[in-house]
């Protein structure tokens, strides 16, 4: 027996900035491959869409995003047609600035992971051929690959214009969705010398220390308030660099693009939303290859960034060799001492090293941790005897004559 509509579950299109809600609906028979979405107070029921399973929803409102020029401040709801009504009111309260409107229907929220990539018959190869690219590179499945994902390619020197005038210049071109036609095309983008982070962007200026970060890092990774040069709205977002321009890019934290899980690996969500680095353990790729690659949000991809090569097992530090146990103490997230080697005026290491959430090396010194133990052990002898110098001596006096007191009282 046939479920009823109020009992299925439909995909409902929450619009932030207007406090509008649409239901996703079946295409029109003229033009199959719209992703279409209607008013639900006035379309029919026999028009809104079912779905057979999350890899289709994930589809749908892909497709909705990639033809509408990926707009910002959607949220999407599989809920039944009996929460239309609640969740409609919820969002009207959200818009008019109640935050927590909305979190009580968080069970049907819907965050998919979006691939957000190009068929490779709708690339332009032609035109990137004009700009200077052989003909042998284009057709490299790395190169396909990464025009695909639409991640930039490597500089070439060309003549643009920018603004009516011709610039001779260093230019990256990737793929962008057309705003207009839905369909893929080249935008060439300008490399920049690392003085362009000295310059204000957004009216947030870049310390000298987060300037070196970006350079050396690409993500900022953390966040930073920024303000709309249009509207003068002051928002919270997320910082990363363009691989090789030099410009900088934002996210708004308010419309991040983070899953729950990768391949049915929970993640932390939130701290990837404040720019933190999280080491994804037992990662299966698509070859069958088990990684530890370390994810983080790229602001300029607008989706979270995979970095398969900061997670390394050190074979040699400090000319010390690690033996195979210490690789694999290390790789299991364990503390490994390294021994006794000393630094080049003779004195003794004794160091610890261990990998930390991000990803990234720790190193810790015995020397400094038994120097503590040792000077807190002596310190508590000197207080037993009375042979500790004045200040240390009065400040313990008073302490234990406060006790004293207390206790008369």
């Amino acid at each position: 027996m046939e479920q009823k509509n109020e009992e299925k579950k439909f995909l409902l299109l929450l619009n932030e900035s207007n406090g509008s809600v649409r239901i996703a609906a079946y295409p029109d028979e003229n033009n199959p491959d719209k992703a279409k979405t209607v008013d639900p107070k006035k379309a029919k029921g026999e028009e809104f869409m079912t779905f057979n399973g999350k890899d289709a929803i994930d589809e749908f409102i892909d497709n909705y995003r990639r033809q509408n020029s990926y707009p910002q401040g959607l949220r999407w709801m599989y809920a039944p047609l009996k929460m239309l009504e609640n969740i409609g009111n919820a969002l009207f309260s959200f818009k008019n600035g109640d935050p927590q409107a909305l979190n009580q229907y968080k069970e049907y929220e819907t965050k998919p992971y979006f691939k957000n990539e190009v068929a490779e018959r709708d690339l332009p190869l032609k035109e990137l051929g004009k700009m200077g690219y052989s003909e042998e590179y284009l057709t490299n499945p790395n190169t396909i690959a990464k025009l695909k994902r639409r991640e930039p390619l490597q500089p070439v020197r060309m003549t643009r214009k920018i603004d009516g005038i011709s610039v001779d210049g260093m230019f990256s071109p990737r793929i962008v969705v057309n705003s207009k036609t839905g369909q893929p095309m080249v935008r060439a983008e300008q490399c920049y010398g690392k003085e362009e982070l000295q310059k204000p962007y957004m009216g947030y200026s870049f310390s000298k220390k987060q300037q070196e970060k970006l350079l050396k890092e690409r993500h900022l990774g953390e966040v930073v308030t920024l303000t709309d040069p249009k509207t003068k709205e002051k928002f919270d977002a997320l910082i990363s660099l363009h691989p090789y321009t030099n410009k900088p890019y934002h996210a708004d934290i308010r419309y991040l693009n983070i899953p729950d899980n990768i391949k049915g690996q929970g993640i932390d969500s939130e701290m990837l939303a404040k720019g933190g680095r999280l080491k994804l353990d037992n990662y299966q790729t698509a070859s069958g290859k088990t990684l530890a690659p370390v994810i983080q949000y790229d602001a300029f991809m607008k989706r979270l960034d995979f970095d398969f090569n900061s997670f390394r097992i050190p074979r040699k530090i400090g000319g010390v060799e690690l033996t195979a146990q210490q690789q694999k103490d290390y790789a299991a997230g364990k503390r490994v001492d390294l021994g006794d080697p000393t630094n080049r005026d003779g004195s003794p290491q004794k160091p610890i090293i261990y990998q930390g959430d991000d990803g990234r090396m720790k190193r810790d010194n015995r020397n400094k941790f038994e120097q503590a133990t040792h000077d807190d052990i002596k310190r508590k002898q000197d207080i037993s005897k009375g042979d500790v110098g004045s200040d240390v001596a009065t400040e313990t006096k008073q302490a234990e004559g406060s006790k004293k007191k207390s206790r008369k009282i």
